[in-house]
């Protein structure tokens, strides 16, 4: 990455221990810590040996600040981030490395020494209380993000201001005097929201409290009007504070993240962040917007197992709109509209491989007001990618062939079969190909067996594609695609499908089935979606998701009504149904839905 990291800001801080959980550390241990990072490979199990660069750290930490090591080693397995810290790994690391450290019975002690002949710890269970105030920012259906903060600034202050306790403590005062003295536009975001809710930072502030809080500490603060006026009176008795923007309207400042920092640990701090945050890191600086939009962050996501499941889902109405679903804070995400020229692209085929998503051909499903008709090209070979992190649409190679309600699937090694489906004037095609994202190159494969005069589509069950076609009992499966095509009359039951560990189910005549190569087992009723039609059955982790769709016309309603509901059937050994938060902005019948991992 070739951003500038050099001036440091306690925005950075206050984020960076939000999610790294180092809330036992003390500012001044903070960028020590951060300097150990190239032994967390060791200490946490992943690697045999610390390297040079470890043992190199190790020793610079022991001569100017040994007592930040009583972090690392408090507990018998230490949250550092997403690395769990082993303590037997950790208290072998000095001989190791041949530095000498001061007795771990000194993090005990109040005033640790700056040196310390080495002896075995007599009790290393005995360790200095670390308790810290972590407020839960709520989202969506009631899940939870625990933040921290390994500034001793910033958390000491919160827990008041939240409305977890009732009284500041006079660590929190003292902590807000050093605020205001130093740097007191970092404020504005604790108070940026009305009454109680989601400040710029996420954390659920009581404003009440917050103003109050400077009147019980007796700190004399800036006037609360500064946080809007960009550019307060130079003449002012305290800094001016300027508030960071709160939208993509606004560019970000040229603060940069902090120095002392490799862009490679700055990189994998920021992984560690919730996707649905990321617009708002990137107003903190043209340096952290930079930052988030890098390729460099997908693989670091990847490096620190801090990646997320999503499912992407394109609707009706609005026309060409996609959103993501976060499943673990129960929130949708809007994305771009999809830039093709086609007016309500549909019947296409939908993937996810390489952290990014795949729209692959399909036609236009737009009708013409005046005649009923529909308009527009019946199949294309356009195909299109969305990459999350630099959230922008791009063209890639189109398929040999147009098609249109076509079978798709992504191979183990993340290359992408399209096969059958309908080309130009409704004509049912068995030709196959194969995508290679990478290259961003096409290539026929052996086509299908046969073909039908009915729209088809494509799981992957056990490594092998599997291309059904409504009404058709056969299926069609490819193992190797050297090899071609095998017809296999399973006789399996028509309706939705979704696969869920490995293993298939149906929803057929308002029942839910497991279905194996030769049989079927009902799991659960699904009565309730006997008059909903059009809507996505997909499976996320364990559980299994129904999405949108329309209801009716009946016998006794004959109206449509188009419906932006999500269902979720949770569990395996005893079933339930329950609701998660509806779509905000798709509605209607469900075009397209796949998996995404960023």
């Amino acid at each position: 990455m070739a951003s500038k990291l050099t001036k440091t800001t306690p925005l950075f801080v206050f984020l960076l221990a939000l999610f790294l959980d180092t809330t036992t550390a003390q500012s001044s241990c903070t960028r020590a810590l951060m300097g150990l990072s190239p032994c967390l490979n060791y200490v946490s199990g992943n690697s045999s040996t610390p390297s040079s660069s470890c043992c190199s750290q190790l020793s610079s930490v022991v001569q100017s600040q040994p007592q930040c090591l009583c972090t690392l080693v408090n507990s018998g397995a230490s949250s550092y981030g997403t690395y769990n810290i082993n303590q037997t790994l950790a208290l072998a690391l000095p001989s190791i490395c041949n530095v000498q450290t001061p007795s771990i019975s000194m993090c005990n002690a109040t005033n640790v020494p700056t040196a310390s002949p080495v002896s075995p710890p007599a009790d290393s269970s005995k360790t200095p209380e670390t308790k810290s105030s972590q407020p839960d920012i709520q989202s969506g259906a009631g899940s939870k993000v625990v933040p921290s903060t390994n500034d001793g600034r910033n958390v000491k202050a919160t827990s008041n201001i939240v409305g977890n306790s009732t009284t500041p403590t006079q660590p929190c005062c003292t902590s807000l005097a050093n605020v205001v003295e130093t740097q007191p536009q970092c404020l504005c975001p604790l108070l940026n929201n009305n009454g109680v809710g989601s400040s710029t930072l996420g954390i659920a502030i009581n404003q009440t409290l917050a103003m109050a809080l400077p009147a019980l500490c007796n700190v004399q603060t800036p006037s609360l009007s500064r946080c809007s006026d960009a550019n307060g009176p130079a003449s002012a008795p305290a800094p001016s504070i300027m508030n960071s923007p709160t939208d993509g309207s606004s560019e970000p400042n040229d603060q940069e993240i902090p120095s002392g920092l490799p862009d490679s640990v700055v990189i994998r701090c920021l992984a560690r962040v919730p996707f649905y945050l990321h617009p708002k890191l990137e107003l903190v600086s043209r340096s952290w917007r930079d930052a988030i939009h890098s390729t460099e962050l997908f693989k670091a996501r990847q490096e620190v197992n801090a990646t997320e499941e999503f499912i992407c889902v394109c609707a009706y109405d609005p026309d060409n709109l996609w959103q993501l679903y976060d499943p673990l804070h129960d929130l949708w995400i809007t994305l771009p509209d999809l830039p093709s020229k086609i007016r309500h692209l549909a019947h296409f085929g939908v993937v996810s491989t390489a952290g990014k998503l795949f729209v692959l051909g399909g036609g236009s499903d737009a009708v013409d007001p005046l005649t009923g008709d529909h308009d527009g090209c019946f199949s294309t070979n356009e195909v299109w990618s969305y990459n999350p992190i630099t959230r922008q649409w791009t063209t890639c190679a189109p398929m040999i062939v147009p098609r249109a309600m076509f079978g798709c699937c992504v191979l183990d090694d993340g290359k992408i079969i399209v096969a059958g489906g309908f080309t130009d004037c409704r004509k049912s095609i068995s030709k196959a190909e194969i995508y290679d994202p990478e290259r961003d190159t096409w290539a026929p494969i052996p086509d299908l067996y046969h073909t039908h005069n009915s729209a088809c589509t494509g799981v992957v069950l056990g490594g092998k594609i599997h291309v059904l076609h409504k009404g058709l009992s056969t299926v069609q499966v490819l193992e190797n695609v050297n090899h071609g095509w095998r017809v296999h009359d399973y006789g399996w039951l028509q309706g939705p499908m979704a696969v869920v560990k490995g293993k298939l189910y149906v929803m057929s005549h308002g029942q839910i089935y497991k279905q194996e190569k030769d049989w079927s087992k009902l799991v659960v009723s699904a009565s309730e979606f006997r008059r909903k039609i059009g809507f996505a059955m997909i499976g996320l982790g364990d559980d299994i998701y129904v999405i949108g769709g329309v209801i009716g016309p009946d016998r006794l309603n004959w109206d449509v009504k188009s419906t932006s509901d999500v269902d979720v059937l949770v569990g395996n050994e005893r079933p339930v149904w329950r609701q998660v938060a509806s779509m905000t902005r798709c509605r209607g019948t469900v075009l397209g839905c796949t998996q995404l991992r960023i």
